[in-house]
């Protein structure tokens, strides 16, 4: 079951039971789908390369790449009851592993390249479009102590395309500042200064 669909309890109420069902189903489908392909192509261009496919750890860390790139991050991690506290607890740690140095280091070469040069390509996609939406007249921040960093605001919408990447670094930025921006008035206060302000921890 895709983290998406954090409960069963839909699928028992009648009719409507039956289109959440479907539609758990096929994003489920699409997903699998989706890990196959890329599995399968990557696959290919292992084995143009000259690499042997056949090598265990080489597929085990492919397979690791696939599941944390789709936000399945942790390969023995059971999230059991932080589903019910935390939305997406598994989503969470794939996104914490594409900041980690040490997730790269422990990778096969060839996975390493091929996941550093798509996370690198993705970045890349979402700061030229975030910039875009700038250059058009959307608010636009870059300063991650502010809780807009990143996104695309118009008016009191607000537009996240970091695929939960940008509230690590916002984290982040944070701790190691020791301080934090208010997205309204752009006022910066530094953790811990007085009473009732938030301190690191």
């Amino acid at each position: 079951q895709e983290e998406a669909f954090a409960s069963r309890l839909a699928e028992n109420i009648p009719v409507i039971g039956r289109v959440v069902k479907s539609s758990e189903q096929a994003y489920t489908t699409f997903l699998n789908r989706l890990r196959l392909d890329v599995f399968s192509n990557s696959l290919k261009q292992a084995a143009a390369a000259g690499i042997d496919v056949s090598n265990v750890e080489f597929l085990k860390s492919l397979s690791e790449w696939i599941n944390t790139g789709t936000g399945r991050g942790g390969r023995n991690f059971n999230p059991g009851v932080l589903s019910t506290v935390l939305f997406s607890p598994r989503l969470a740690i794939s996104r914490l592993q594409t900041f980690n140095p040490y997730y790269y280091a422990k990778m096969h070469p060839f996975v390493r390249t091929q996941a550093i040069k798509a996370n690198l390509s993705a970045a890349a996609v979402v700061v030229s479009l975030v910039s875009l939406a700038g250059a058009a007249g959307a608010k636009v921040v870059w300063d991650f102590r502010n809780p807009d960093a990143g996104k695309v605001r118009i008016g009191n919408l607000r537009m996240d395309l970091g695929g939960g990447h940008f509230q690590f670094i916002r984290l982040f930025t944070q701790l190691v500042t020791n301080s934090k921006m208010n997205s309204e008035t752009g006022k910066v206060t530094e953790l811990g200064s007085k009473f009732g302000i938030p301190t690191r921890l």
